[in-house]
């Protein structure tokens, strides 16, 4: 469905921490209704760097009720899985995918990278 880098970050640092500046693919995972994406580690891990290796799961997306939004599970930087309050939503024009960590008072969103950067 696309690969999608690092933009900004709100978060509060006695909560989480920033793995990386990741870059990320989501790929449809089965060709049910209703699909169910997996998000994939490309690159940038800053923490467990070295134990990151590309085409690693990252996490998983389900489509809810509403377009364009999505209930989420993650694994951390280091490989905790995280399910549970966690939601991704993409805007209007689908070029920023914003990923929410409530109970850890984290926002992240990432840019859509256009395919003729790839």
């Amino acid at each position: 469905e696309g690969f999608w880098t690092y933009f900004d970050r709100d978060n509060d640092p006695d909560y989480a921490r920033l793995g990386g500046k990741y870059t990320l693919a989501v790929v449809r995972r089965n060709a049910d209704s209703p699909p169910v994406y997996d998000i994939v580690y490309v690159s940038g891990a800053q923490v467990c760097g070295d134990s990151w290796k590309p085409m690693m799961l990252k996490g998983l997306l389900r489509p809810v009720i509403f377009d364009g939004h999505y209930d989420m599970e993650w694994v951390d930087s280091s490989f905790l899985r995280i399910t549970g309050d966690l939601s991704a939503v993409l805007d209007g024009n689908y070029a920023l995918l914003t990923f929410r960590f409530p109970m850890l008072g984290t926002i992240v969103r990432f840019s859509k990278v256009p395919l003729s950067s790839l």
